[in-house]
């Protein structure tokens, strides 16, 4: 009942394609980054890596030494590549997981699933849809409860971001049927946010709102549950994108007070502090941000996205001193930043170099953004970059544009006053 079949289409009869992993080789080649069409390469024998584990059978040595010698030429193949990057400890990872084949498939679907969180966050969503399938199929034709809702959440997040409607929503109600199925609270809580998500990137607010309202007036009952911050980080993009600037905010004010660790609070935190930053309260966003960079619960990611903001703060407002020093630490760790967000902090750069009077170091910045967007088929990014060079920077506070006295006005800054307050109370905890 609740196996991969039911998340994906059959593979046809002479296995999965991989097309996705193929295409990106193609376009690296079209263009003439080697780099790109060579890590493309590597992705998809590791792909095919997975599918051959699938086919082995425990008494066919003959395939057994087939499937050492695809392994063995994987390896060299993606040890041969530049070792400096994230990608390519994943495809080695994976390769070292294929050592326990045939003996065991578990350790390789675990791989296949860090692969696919790798991916997603860079927004290779197709490539992710191919590795979270070979990580289901690994686990054989029936999966556990639990690991058939996180394959299904997963699927459902991916078609979702790819605008697949139908996928998506089949995805997510497989997730909420396997939940109820199984008693899994939490699984059916996540499943129901995905829904609510899947509302809103499809323009149907309404609904949005109603599915997540209903979702959260049932996780009030229980304060402590993993499901409550995302809960409302999505009420806050609901009402963001329908145009409520203080309900949105609020939103994810309580999200950061209802984080369950401090590094869910820190994610939920920089979330919050962009927002901070949109609406123009600047000194409320660089205290937010500065906490976040600060904190030791901060990962990686989180801590250098909001010094990048910081960066790009500090050229909003002019402050060559603190735009300087930013540059400076982030251009200390930029090997060790994904490619993401290297194109976000290249940005940034940018924005400020236009804002200090620098063109020529603009243009080269976003240009730079430009080349490192497509090498790794950052679409998102690619469209944002193509539409939207920063020839300006806004220096008004988005809230002045909401004449004084109005009432959204009025509420937005009782929201920033309640929210300066919360941050003053938890630093002043923090140092005690």
């Amino acid at each position: 009942m609740f196996g991969p079949d039911r998340l994906f289409e059959p593979s046809p009869a002479d296995g999965m394609p991989f097309s996705a992993s193929l295409d990106r080789a193609k376009l690296g080649r079209e263009t003439g980054n080697d780099d790109m069409a060579r890590l493309a390469l590597a992705a998809y024998l590791a792909a095919r890596l997975g599918a051959r584990a699938l086919e082995l059978r425990p008494d066919d040595a003959e395939a057994a030494d087939g499937f050492r010698w695809q392994l063995d030429s994987t390896r060299r193949y993606t040890e041969a590549l530049p070792q400096d990057g994230t990608e390519v400890r994943h495809l080695l990872a994976i390769c070292d997981a294929a050592e326990e084949v045939p003996g065991s498939l578990r350790e390789l679907a675990t791989q296949f699933y860090s692969y696919t969180h790798f991916l997603q966050f860079e927004g290779r969503y197709e490539e992710a849809l191919q590795a979270v399938e070979v990580a289901a199929r690994l686990q054989g034709p029936s999966l556990p409860p639990h690991a058939f809702i996180t394959s299904a959440l997963i699927v459902g997040r991916l078609s979702r971001f790819l605008a697949r409607w139908p996928e998506a929503e089949r995805a997510y109600t497989a997730a909420l049927d396997a939940a109820h199925a199984s008693g899994d609270a939490i699984g059916t809580h996540r499943a129901r946010l995905g829904l609510a998500a899947m509302l809103r990137m499809r323009g149907e607010l309404d609904r949005a709102r109603s599915a997540i309202d209903g979702l959260l007036g049932e996780l009030a009952g229980d304060p402590a549950s993993p499901v409550t911050a995302d809960a409302y980080l999505e009420q806050a993009a609901i009402l963001a994108n329908a145009g409520h600037s203080a309900a949105s905010l609020r939103a994810l004010y309580h999200a950061f007070r209802h984080a369950v660790d401090d590094t869910e609070r820190m994610r939920v935190l920089g979330d919050l502090a962009c927002s901070l930053r949109i609406l123009g309260a600047v000194d409320l966003a660089r205290r937010a941000f500065g906490i976040v960079q600060e904190a030791p619960a901060a990962t990686f990611a989180v801590r250098r996205n909001a010094q990048v903001e910081l960066l790009g703060l500090s050229a909003d407002i002019g402050d060559r001193l603190g735009f300087a020093r930013w540059l400076r630490e982030l251009e200390a760790v930029r090997s060790q930043m994904s490619p993401t967000m290297q194109v976000d902090f290249l940005y940034q750069q940018s924005a400020g170099w236009h804002r200090f009077g620098k063109p020529a170091r603009a243009h080269q910045a976003i240009e730079s953004a430009k080349a490192i967007a497509a090498e790794h088929d950052l679409v998102r990014w690619q469209d944002r970059l193509a539409s939207l060079a920063p020839t300006e920077t806004r220096t008004e506070p988005a809230v002045s544009r909401v004449r004084a006295g109005q009432p959204e006005a009025v509420e937005v800054q009782r929201v920033l006053e309640e929210v300066g307050a919360g941050l003053a109370a938890f630093a002043e905890a923090r140092a005690s």
